[in-house]
């Protein structure tokens, strides 16, 4: 999904309330006996009264938005099973 992708459909849950988009990259080195660059993409989605949902992918970050809105408890990616 691209970013505008997301823009359109974050206005259409919120319906009017107040709503924020945001994308990050993060670049950081390991410290130790190996140095090593790594970079980390990380995408949020915001709904006044509701929270934010960040997610490595637009689609994660909506998935866990999806569950807040439902009050479902927020499940850990890793703990899914597949």
């Amino acid at each position: 999904m691209k970013f505008k992708e997301a823009k359109a459909k974050l206005a259409k849950i919120a319906d009017g309330k107040y709503h924020s988009l945001e994308y990050s990259i993060t670049n950081f080195k390991s410290v130790g006996r190996r140095t090593e660059r790594t970079e980390r993409a990380e995408c949020g989605v915001y709904i006044d009264g509701v929270s934010w949902s960040f997610g490595p992918t637009w689609e994660a970050a909506f998935k866990k938005l999806d569950r807040q809105l439902r009050g479902l408890p927020e499940v850990n990616e890793e703990e899914q099973p597949d």
